[in-house]
C-alpha cells in the first residue's frame, strides 16, 4: 500500500478566507480516530464511516446538520472497509463499493436507505476490485473513475453505475491514464476529472466528461500537479476547491466554471494538515472529517462557511428622482466589481457602493459581480423599489398687485411648509412695494420635497391727466391724449392713448386710466365745447366814384 502526505482540502479553504471565509468546529466525529474513511450527503445529513487506524474499522456515523448531532447507524457490511472505499450518493439513497480490507481489495457495492436504516447489496463491479477509485455523479448515475489495486501500475478503466437499472456499464478509459487518486467533482450537469498519481509523479491534465457521447474533452490544466494523499475536491456554487499535495504544499486550485479556468492561491498552515481525510458537501456548505498525520489519526469535523456575497438597499423607499444606495453586506470584499441594474440609471457601475435611479415603482434584478481573481463571486437578487413622489404644489392669490395692496398667498398640496419668509403655514399675507420673487418649499408625508417659486409683480395704481384743447369750432376737430396709465378705455370705446374728435356739439368726453400690473384704475374727464363760426357781414352802402 502505497504512503502518500497531502496538503488536503482545509488548507484550500481556509487559504481563500481572504475576504470572511473561515472554518468552523462542529462536533467530533464520535468513532475512533482514523483515515481512509469515506462518506455520502443526503439532504441535511452527512454520513462519515469505515476506514483505519488503531484498527480497522466498519462502523458508520450520520450527523445533522440542523442539530450538529451525530447518530450512529448500522455498521458497513462490505468487504473493504479497512481502506478507502468510494462512496456518493443517489436519489437518497448512499452507496459504498470497493475498498481494501486485509490485503484484498473489494468490489461490491452496498446502498444504505435512510428509513430503514439498513445495508442492501446491489450489483457488484464488473472490473477489477479497488480502492483510492473517485466517482463523481451525473443525475441517476454514478461513474467509478479509476483506482489502485495495490500497484502501480494503476487503473484507467471507468464504470458508470445506473441506480435505477442497478447496473454497471463500462465507458471509454480515463484519458489520463493507469493513475490513481485523480480529483472529480460534478457542478450543475458536468462533472470533471483530473489531476492522480502514477505511481512516481503527480498529474495535472483535467478533462470534462461528456456523458452522451462517452468521451472526453479537455479543459485547462489544474496549475499544480496533484494526486498523491487521496486529494479532494470541494463545490461551492460555480467553483471547485481541489487541495494540492505533496508537490507544492501552501498552495491550492480553485476551478471556476463560469470563467473556464484554474487559479492558484497561497494556503495557511494555521489548521493541522491532514491527508486522506473525507469530504462532504451538505446544503451550501464544505466539511472535512477524519484523516491522518504522520501516524496521529483525527476525528474532528470542520465546517467551511464561504464568503456569503451579499448586497443591502440603504433606502428601497425613496423619492422620484433621488439614488438608490446599494452596499455590499459581507466583510472585506474587495473589487473590482460590477454591478448590473435592471431598469435603472445607469444600468452599470463599478464602484463599491453604487448611486442609481429608478423611475418607478416595481421589482428590479441586481446583479453584482467581485473579481479578485480566484476570489471571483456573484450574487443576484430582485429587489423591491418603492417610488414616492413629491408633492404638487398649486398657489393662488390676487396677483399682479397694485402697489401698497396686501394679498394672500395660498399653497396647497403637502404637509409642511416653508416660505422664503420664514412662514411655515400653508398661507401668508404679502405687501410688497415691487416686483417680488417668493420661494416655497413643501414636504409630503412620506418626506417627499418640492420646490417651487412665485413671483408676483407690482403695478402703480394710475394717475394722468388729459391734453389736448377742450374747445373747438364746430366741424373743428382736435385731439386729446392722456398723460399716465399703460391701459385706457374711452367712453367712445376706444382704447389708445390718443383720441381724434370732432364733436359737433358740446361733449363730454371719459377715459378709464389704468395700469397693466394695477387693477385700481382712474377716471379722467374732459369737458370739450364747441363754438358756433361767426357769419360775416358788410355794413354801409351807396355808391362810390
Amino acid at each position: 500500500m502505497k504512503k502518500r502526505n497531502l496538503l488536503i482540502l482545509i488548507f484550500l479553504f481556509y487559504s481563500i478566507c481572504n475576504y470572511a471565509q473561515s472554518w468552523a468546529s462542529m462536533s467530533n466525529f464520535p468513532g475512533a480516530t482514523r483515515q481512509y474513511s469515506t462518506g455520502f450527503s443526503i439532504g441535511h445529513y452527512g454520513f462519515v464511516g469505515c476506514g483505519s487506524g488503531a484498527s480497522n474499522y466498519k462502523d458508520f456515523y450520520k450527523w445533522d446538520k440542523r442539530t450538529n448531532n451525530w447518530t450512529r447507524i448500522a455498521d458497513y457490511p462490505g468487504l473493504g472497509y479497512g481502506i478507502a472505499p468510494t462512496g456518493f450518493s443517489i436519489g437518497g439513497y448512499g452507496y459504498v463499493c470497493c475498498g481494501m480490507q486485509g490485503g484484498k481489495v473489494a468490489k461490491d457495492l452496498w446502498r444504505y436507505d435512510t428509513t430503514a436504516n439498513k445495508w442492501t447489496q446491489m450489483a457488484s463491479l464488473p472490473g477489477p476490485g479497488r480502492y483510492d477509485a473517485t466517482v463523481f455523479v451525473m443525475g441517476h448515475k454514478a461513474f467509478i473513475i479509476t483506482g489502485s489495486t495495490g500497484g502501480p501500475p494503476y487503473l484507467s478503466d471507468v464504470w458508470e453505475y445506473d441506480a435505477i437499472a442497478n447496473s454497471w456499464t463500462q465507458k471509454n478509459s480515463f484519458p489520463g491514464g493507469q493513475i490513481d487518486a485523480t480529483v472529480t467533482f460534478s457542478i450543475g450537469n458536468k462533472s470533471y476529472a483530473g489531476g492522480g498519481w502514477d505511481g512516481g509523479s503527480n498529474h495535472n491534465q483535467f478533462w470534462q466528461y461528456d456523458s452522451a457521447n462517452d468521451s472526453w474533452l479537455p479543459i485547462a490544466n489544474i496549475p499544480l500537479p496533484m494526486g498523491s494523499g487521496d486529494p479532494r475536491a470541494f463545490v461551492v456554487k460555480s467553483k471547485a476547491y481541489a487541495c494540492i499535495t505533496t508537490s507544492s504544499i501552501g498552495n491550492a486550485a480553485v476551478y471556476d466554471t463560469i470563467t473556464k479556468n484554474w487559479c492558484v492561491i497561497s494556503v495557511s498552515n494555521s489548521l493541522s494538515n491532514r491527508f486522506f481525510s473525507v469530504a462532504l458537501s451538505i446544503e451550501g456548505n464544505g466539511y472535512i472529517s477524519t484523516g491522518g498525520l504522520s501516524g496521529n489519526y483525527l476525528n474532528d469535523l470542520l465546517e467551511f462557511q464561504p464568503a456569503n456575497l451579499q448586497f443591502k438597499l440603504i433606502d428601497s423607499t425613496v423619492c422620484y428622482g433621488v439614488s438608490t444606495n446599494f452596499t455590499i453586506n459581507t466583510p472585506g470584499i474587495t473589487g473590482p466589481f460590477s454591478w448590473y441594474f435592471n431598469g435603472a440609471n445607469p444600468s452599470f457601475s463599478n464602484v463599491s457602493n453604487p448611486l442609481v435611479v429608478f423611475d418607478s415603482s416595481g421589482v428590479y434584478n441586481v446583479t453584482l459581480i467581485t473579481d479578485s481573481g480566484c476570489n471571483t463571486n456573484s450574487f443576484s437578487r430582485n429587489v423591491q423599489i418603492n417610488i414616492n413622489h413629491p408633492p404638487l404644489i398649486k398657489v393662488s392669490g390676487n396677483f399682479p398687485l397694485c402697489k401698497g395692496i396686501t394679498d394672500t398667498l395660498k399653497a396647497s398640496g403637502g404637509g409642511n411648509y416653508l416660505w422664503s419668509t420664514g412662514a411655515t403655514m400653508s398661507s401668508i399675507e404679502i405687501s410688497p412695494l415691487s416686483t417680488t420673487t417668493y420661494m416655497l418649499s413643501v414636504n409630503s408625508a412620506s418626506g417627499c420635497k418640492a420646490d417651487t417659486t412665485i413671483e408676483v409683480k407690482v403695478g402703480n395704481v394710475a394717475y394722468g391727466y388729459i391734453s389736448g384743447s377742450n374747445s373747438i369750432c364746430k366741424d373743428s376737430n382736435t385731439i386729446l391724449t392722456v398723460n399716465g396709465g399703460s391701459k385706457y378705455i374711452w367712453n367712445t370705446g376706444d382704447t389708445t392713448a390718443s383720441l381724434s374728435i370732432s364733436p359737433t356739439s358740446d361733449t363730454n368726453f371719459t377715459v378709464i386710466v389704468g395700469d397693466s400690473l394695477c387693477s385700481n384704475d382712474t377716471t379722467l374727464n374732459v369737458f370739450v365745447t364747441v363754438n358756433t363760426k361767426p357769419v360775416p357781414f358788410v355794413s354801409g352802402g351807396g355808391v362810390i366814384c
